[in-house]
């Protein structure tokens, strides 16, 4: 083992944590009243984790964490096996531990829930005791409780800062789903304010609508807090419904729903899709929020470790045949459709043979997805743009 370590931090510079995983116990899958404990498979343990700790501490030791698979006993919800005092002197150490134990019955947890909440605790969470047990199938008396799903899911503003967790989800918390919520308002996000309906319009718009890369803002935040461990690589399948109208004086509150599909192959590397929609609370004439929710957009968001290599989907147009072509002005189409200066995405609109269009692209708004936080592509409200040059081109 001290070997193995000492390979491992010579050929990646350091060890940053042990994970130790003790075998299973026999019959723990069967359900029958005698298989009630751990100790036999978790009392000759502690030799192994503590020689595995000695060798990787000159290497930069920061972490250790033990899981183990336990019958749903209530003697195995108290942390006073041999691994546990391992984990208290670690501790004391300054190392971060992470104790967890899956009290686990003849029912089957699935590889992709159980891998979830494991990478949810050992990268997000804080407790260094966890319990996963399934509601009602522990016997006698237990000192624990079930937390809540604001505990689960914390609010996160400096990285989230369109989403939150929903406080009150209306279902039952999974490691796969994600329920959160946003708001949207003209007065808090002053750019939403000239996002059409805007003076000398000819489509008799008098209210703001909602911009599609706000909506694709939602999915991208709830689908990373479902799994915040992974970094967003793209879009598919993506639907945009009606956009909710921005009245004056009113909050738009929007429910965001993200359930993580299994792992599959996409791009050459190891994708989770989620689906994630996104639907707003419905007006009555007056203002007053009611009880339904109505869709805004919905479709696939698509998270890796890291990002795939993909082939671009046009060859890119020589500069210097941009270069023979003068741009024209649309600021009389933006004028138009009522969208004020914050959403002039398309400059120098140019028309080049071939059946091929040039436009210079400003960012005027602030990127839903800077390559610091989940590199992916530089900026997402390029759709904005490509919507914008399509329209232009179509209405040309």
């Amino acid at each position: 083992m001290r070997a193995a370590i000492a390979g491992l931090a010579q050929d990646y510079g350091r060890v940053d944590g042990v994970l130790f995983v003790p075998p299973v116990p026999a019959g723990i899958m069967v359900a029958a009243p005698e298989n009630t404990g751990c100790a036999p498979a978790a009392d000759g343990m502690g030799n192994p984790l503590q020689a595995a700790l000695e060798a990787a501490q000159p290497h930069g030791l920061r972490f250790v964490g033990t899981c183990s698979v336990l019958a749903p006993h209530a003697e195995n919800c108290i942390f006073d096996a041999p691994l546990d005092k391992i984990l208290a002197a670690a501790s004391a150490r300054g190392l971060v531990v992470r104790g967890i134990r899956m009290l686990h019955g003849p029912e089957r947890a699935s590889l992709d829930e159980w891998g979830d909440m494991l990478a949810r605790e050992l990268l997000c969470g804080t407790a260094s005791h966890v319990l996963w047990v399934r509601p009602g199938s522990l016997t006698g008396p237990v000192a624990c409780h079930e937390p809540t799903g604001a505990a689960l899911v914390r609010v996160c503003p400096e990285q989230f800062p369109l989403v939150f967790p929903d406080p009150v989800p209306p279902y039952r918390p999974m490691a796969t789903l994600f329920q959160g919520g946003c708001h949207f308002s003209r007065f808090a996000d002053r750019a939403l304010s000239v996002h059409g309906g805007q003076q000398g319009n000819s489509l008799g718009d008098t209210v703001p609508t909602l911009p599609v890369c706000r909506s694709l803002k939602a999915l991208l935040e709830g689908a990373r807090q479902c799994l915040p461990w992974l970094k967003v690589s793209g879009f598919c399948d993506l639907r945009f419904f009606d956009a909710p109208r921005l009245a004056p004086g009113v909050t738009r509150e929007c429910l965001v729903t993200t359930e993580a599909e299994p792992w599959l192959m996409q791009e050459k590397v190891m994708t989770r899709m989620c689906r994630s929609t996104l639907a707003v609370r419905g007006l009555t004439p007056n203002g007053r929020h009611t009880a339904l929710y109505a869709p805004v957009s919905e479709g696939m968001v698509w998270l890796a470790a890291h990002a795939s290599d993909v082939r671009p989907l046009w060859t890119e147009v020589p500069p210097a045949a941009v270069a023979n072509h003068v741009g024209a002005d649309v600021s009389g189409y933006y004028r138009s459709i009522g969208l004020g200066a914050d959403w002039h995405l398309v400059e120098s609109f140019a028309v080049l043979p071939d059946n091929l269009y040039a436009a210079a692209l400003r960012l005027p708004q602030a990127r839903i997805a800077p390559g610091l936080d989940s590199e992916y592509s530089d900026v997402v409200l390029v759709v904005e743009g490509c919507d914008a040059g399509r329209t232009a081109c179509h209405n040309r």
